[in-house]
């Protein structure tokens, strides 16, 4: 239960896009082109359903809860079903014998050593209309042990032999990954500290910009429709603080610090959240963390998503 990610991630460095569809060695490409969904239906008149070329994933879309994963109801120690979206996009005829990996992690910016949940393999047609939507699903069964916490991250990846996804864990920029990366509060008091890990997902060392943010309006409404809610109006006051307890931002709007990590390293953080007014249920708010860092510019490699529903009045 407790095996590292590196027992059965598939090996290959060409970051996943090696293969497009229609666009590979000729007319004679067969080869599978292969994504977990992060939207199903056009977001707009005229746009494609996710078939996994447009990555790194637009701002407007949330990264930290792909609706191409699902699962019955999480609690520790139970016996939890993952169900998980594929479609392939590539120009054979033939299914692709697809395998998807599934991780879990504590509450994560970036995933350095997620821990093995299940693996299972699925039969994904090619589905080459690219307006169409379509996907093929398979479900795996596993137990996250008792001592987790009570909301985690869940990752997956789908991968095959002609079409490989890394070993860099990269939800964000990758077609081969996804994550449902949800930690879901709810409270009555003026404020709530929640705990996180910082990881480097990368090989070598970098430094990154961890930033706290509300969502916007439109990420807002969406996250809401998924989740039966309304969007809330409340605005969050917000700090980081670091492993020892010493504050790292003063509270503002956003919160942004930069720290160094060595590859594969992680770091304990918390988030402290100060609320300005009363949201009542249905409403949520909600708060993404991200980690980026310059290479050719910035780049995402890891989000948290941090959902406030159901405050109510002290008295």
């Amino acid at each position: 239960m407790h095996q590292s990610n590196n027992a059965l991630a598939p090996r290959n460095s060409d970051r996943g896009q090696g293969n497009k569809p229609g666009d590979g060695d000729g007319p004679g490409d067969t080869r599978p082109y292969l994504c977990i969904p992060y939207w199903e239906f056009s977001r707009f008149t005229g746009d494609h359903v996710d078939i996994g070329q447009l990555r790194p994933l637009p701002s407007d879309v949330v990264s930290w809860e792909c609706p191409g994963i699902h699962t019955t109801p999480y609690t520790p120690g139970k016996e939890l079903e993952v169900t998980v979206d594929v479609r392939n996009s590539g120009g054979g005829s033939a299914a692709a014998i697809a395998t998807v990996i599934v991780y879990w992690a504590n509450p994560t910016v970036g995933f350095a050593n997620p821990l093995f949940f299940g693996v299972a393999t699925v039969a994904a047609p090619t589905m080459r209309d690219p307006l169409t939507p379509g996907v093929a699903s398979v479900t795996l069964r596993g137990t996250i042990p008792a001592t987790a916490p009570d909301h985690v991250c869940l990752l997956a990846c789908v991968t095959h032999s002609l079409d490989a996804a890394t070993t860099v864990i990269d939800p964000i920029g990758d077609r081969h990954w996804a994550q449902r990366n949800l930690f879901a509060v709810s409270a009555n008091m003026n404020r709530i500290v929640v705990p996180f890990i910082v990881a480097n997902p990368l090989e070598k060392e970098e430094v990154f910009e961890l930033k706290a943010r509300q969502l916007d309006r439109r990420q807002l409404e969406l996250l809401s429709l998924r989740m039966k809610g309304e969007p809330g109006e409340m605005a969050l006051r917000m700090r980081l603080v670091d492993g020892l307890g010493k504050a790292v931002t003063e509270p503002s709007r956003e919160s942004i610090t930069r720290l160094a990590l060595g590859p594969r390293r992680q770091r304990r953080y918390s988030l402290a959240l100060d609320f300005e007014k009363t949201v009542h249920s249905p409403q949520i708010v909600a708060v993404e963390l991200t980690l980026t860092y310059n290479a050719d510019g910035a780049r995402t490699v890891g989000s948290l998503g941090i959902v406030i529903s159901g405050l109510v009045d002290d008295g």
